[in-house]
């Protein structure tokens, strides 16, 4: 029974990779399209004025690792554990990097990152601080997409018909946030191991991996009731890591001349996770968030290919953290 669970399970994946492959393929497309539509040349000389800052933006993101890292290191230095900021530092941006490779997200990044931690040291309970980590990242950028869509609900000019919809939203998000913090309180791994029996993956599990797993849930519920200020510490700094993309919207809007408000700016920046999270089967995105930011900015009343370039400029800066991530990987499986 199990192994055809197992089968059923595999061929089930094989066929989303197909997928997967076909969505991609019409995001291209879809860019393509949207691209000709607009107009190559005018996206062309949105990028001839941008020019050598756009540099500038790709180095901007170095902060947002940085603070994402830090608000990571509150978990360790709770727990006693002694590492290196900048082993920390790579490692988020190795996980990171296979977040945006794969279809599921932090859940093909995560293990690597608690891989990549468990061989630099054992002793440092991998696995219970990526999970504390991603669900402080999620509560940050639960909080950012809040925030913004208040924003936007309250000061943009916005059609009615969107207003309604942006406060559907605000309202599942803090439900959502409440159902987080209780989950994860709950204890994740046992849930996990109970959803896997549940699912026929595996039918029982050893005495040493339960035991494991209680000792993780403990970990994580230890950091969350009994260091009340290294988690809401964390969550602080894993927000400033996600306001460095309110930061990267305004300036790119000032260099393109866009006219563009600090306030605008946190709207647009809020939109970009919640379009990652309704499209995230597509890879990477590809077409979906070029259109949809031309979209919002024609709502604003803004240019429809000052929103692609902008959009564009992001994705140049997604690829250059990739292609860091990925060197930093290969190092480490040849060290």
């Amino acid at each position: 029974m199990a192994l055809v669970a197992r089968r059923d399970t595999f061929m089930a994946f094989k066929h989303f990779k197909t997928f997967q492959a076909v969505l991609c393929v019409l995001g291209i497309v879809l860019l393509t399209w949207i691209i000709v539509k607009i107009g190559p040349l005018q996206i062309l000389e949105n990028f001839q004025t941008l020019s050598w800052r756009l540099l500038l933006i790709i180095a901007l993101a170095s902060i947002s690792y940085m603070f994402h890292t830090l608000g990571w290191l509150q978990y360790f230095k709770a727990n006693n554990k002694d590492i290196s900021f900048w082993k920390l530092f790579k490692i988020k941006i190795a996980g990171e990097a296979t977040n945006t490779l794969t279809p599921l997200s932090f859940v093909g990044g995560d293990p690597v990152r608690a891989i990549l931690l468990h061989n630099s040291d054992p002793s440092l309970g991998s696995g219970a601080s990526v999970v504390v980590d991603r669900t402080v990242y999620v509560i940050s950028t639960i909080l950012l997409i809040t925030l913004g869509l208040i924003i936007g609900f309250m000061r943009l000019s916005i059609p009615s018909e969107i207003r309604m919809t942006l406060l559907f939203i605000i309202i599942l998000l803090i439900v959502g946030l409440y159902l987080l913090i209780h989950h994860q309180r709950g204890g994740f791994f046992i849930s996990m191991l109970n959803l896997a029996k549940k699912m026929r993956i595996k039918k029982d599990f050893t005495e040493k991996t339960l035991e494991k797993c209680h000792a993780l849930d403990t970990s994580i519920k230890t950091f969350y009731m009994s260091n009340k200020r290294r988690f809401l510490l964390s969550i602080f700094l894993q927000f400033l890591g996600r306001l460095e993309g309110v930061l990267e919207v305004f300036l790119l809007s000032y260099f393109l001349g866009i006219p563009m408000d600090f306030w605008t700016a946190f709207f647009l920046t809020a939109l970009f996770p919640l379009l990652n999270f309704a499209f995230g089967i597509i890879p990477g995105n590809v077409g979906v968030l070029e259109g949809a930011t031309g979209i919002a900015f024609h709502l604003l009343k803004l240019g429809m290919a000052d929103g692609v370039t902008l959009q564009l400029c992001r994705r140049i800066r997604s690829v250059f953290w990739i292609l860091v991530g990925l060197i930093i990987m290969a190092r480490h499986d040849q060290d």
